[in-house]
């Protein structure tokens, strides 16, 4: 790859970041090659990095565009698998969030002035994760309820419960479909009850939290 006047090899497994508006060009050694390439908004990504790094006039990427961390990498293909299948959209806006914020954290300490975000802010997050099971609510759109960074509220939710607003709302989840189930009502309106994709996405994540299918837990209960 040559970036900004000098080349640089990169190996398979490798994150490559580049800065908005900066030429570059990519020649394979041999005759092919196979990449994944992720585009975020520089503007969500300075915002992010405000609360991360504090104040900087401008992007603070990475001194080595190469970066060989396999966890990093892993999660990318991660990110993008999940945009291939179906799924909960406060889940993949978590890791989306934390994989740019780690990002940027590669060389540097994030700054603990931020003001820790009172508790009835948090009661009231969990509140609407647990009477909004229907809608398919993104972590930029809880962190709006409230008025703080996404990236605040995912750490002080943590932090305060234990949980990511997502695993939160997955457990409130389970519990409303084993209460639905013990009352009779079929596995698919279930699903449908409980804002699951579909019922085999239901299926799946109720087997995990419980080591059984929906049916066998209603037909045991």
């Amino acid at each position: 790859m040559h970036l900004q006047g000098a080349d640089y090899l990169v190996p398979a497994g490798s994150l490559v970041v580049i800065g908005p508006d900066i030429v570059h060009s990519c020649n394979p050694e041999k005759d092919s090659r196979s990449y994944l390439m992720a585009h975020f908004d520089a503007d969500w990504c300075l915002a992010l990095q405000r609360e991360v790094l504090g104040e900087y006039p401008k992007l603070k990427l990475p001194k080595m565009p190469v970066i060989n961390n396999t966890a990093l990498f892993s999660r990318l293909v991660s990110l993008a698998n999940q945009l291939k299948q179906p799924g909960f959209a406060l889940n993949f806006s978590e890791q989306l969030t934390g994989f740019v914020a780690d990002l940027l954290q590669l060389n540097a300490q994030s700054p603990e002035t931020n003001t820790p975000i009172p508790p009835a802010y948090i009661d009231a997050i969990k509140d609407l994760l647990s009477h909004s099971l229907g809608e398919n609510i993104t972590l930029q759109q809880l962190a709006a309820k409230v008025g703080y960074n996404p990236y605040h509220l995912l750490r002080s939710f943590k932090k305060n419960v234990g949980l990511t607003p997502h695993e939160y709302r997955l457990n409130v989840r389970i519990d409303r479909a084993k209460k639905l189930l013990k009352d009779g009502l079929p596995p698919a309106a279930v699903a449908a009850e409980t804002g699951f994709v579909d019922q085999s996405h239901f299926h799946r994540t109720f087997r995990q939290f419980t080591a059984a299918t929906p049916g066998q837990y209603q037909s045991r209960s």
